[in-house]
């Protein structure tokens, strides 16, 4: 005949069926946030003091606990935030173009203006700088940046964007308090 008491053995196996079953909750939460993670920060033009209305800056950061490389840059130039927002311009950096990412140069020791290309390992904490140049149509004022960086091995893109700007640095009635010079 059954008992309706609950025994030892079975509280026994309730706890042993819990901590299994929040053990592997930490294990999967472990495994989705493990991995490269970027941190990507964009300047509009106006906020930078690199050259006018025309070259912006990108700054990507390794957030994460492993070194990484940054395999590509993707940079799009859009009349607005969300996908209804027209592309005007944009530009890759990859293995492909001119500048790659995911290498540096190093000056060859005993060689005058000589380089090596080297992989560009991102510790944890540091930066890439991007200094770039937007396309023509691009208007600090009205258009938004967007930069997404892959690293190596991974399928993530992380993003970053650069509002337009309402500065206007021609102004010189206006004093950085917002009061009038007059």
């Amino acid at each position: 005949m059954a008992s309706s008491t609950i025994q030892l053995s079975d509280w026994i196996g309730l706890y042993a069926a819990l901590l299994s079953t929040a053990l592997a909750l930490v294990g999967a939460v472990r495994w989705l946030l493990a991995g490269p993670k970027l941190a990507v920060t964009v300047f509009n033009p106006l906020e930078t003091s690199m050259g006018g209305n025309s070259s912006f800056l990108c700054i990507v950061t390794n957030s994460g606990s492993t070194p990484t490389v940054v395999q590509s840059l993707d940079v799009s130039f859009r009349t607005a935030r969300w996908f209804w927002g027209k592309e005007i311009g944009k530009a890759e950096f990859n293995e492909g173009s001119n500048w790659k990412p995911s290498v540096k140069l190093v000056p060859v020791e005993n060689k005058v203006n000589t380089f090596r290309e080297e992989p560009n390992v991102i510790q944890p904490g540091e930066e890439i700088r991007a200094p770039a140049r937007a396309v023509q149509e691009y208007d600090p004022h009205t258009h938004w940046i967007r930069v997404a960086a892959t690293p190596r091995n991974c399928r993530w893109k992380f993003v970053g964007w650069a509002a337009p700007s309402r500065m206007n640095l021609s102004d010189s009635s206006t004093n950085i308090e917002g009061g009038s010079n007059v």
